[in-house]
């Protein structure tokens, strides 16, 4: 479901809180294995990080798409020609 959410939708909010670190990521998925994901995020300024996280799919317990919180940051990022 993430994977074919990721295609429709440029960013997206991960939450892990079954994990041992809790994770909050707002980013986009760059690259998904049958039990993982990579996402490169930003921080709550609009600053790309250069790496990537993973994420394992069994520690996700929160996935949002076309929230108004992400739309402010989609539309940000679509005024400066950003399409990391």
């Amino acid at each position: 479901m993430i994977s074919q959410l990721s295609e429709k939708y440029a960013l997206m909010i991960l939450e892990c809180e079954a994990g041992e670190e809790k994770e909050f990521v707002i980013g986009r998925v760059i690259e998904t294995t049958t039990t993982a994901m990579q996402v490169r995020y930003f921080s709550g300024v609009a600053t790309w990080s250069r790496a990537t996280v993973k994420l394992n799919f069994t520690d996700i317990t929160s996935c949002q798409v076309g929230t108004n919180y992400i739309n402010v940051y989609q539309r940000y990022f679509a005024r400066k020609g950003v399409t990391r």
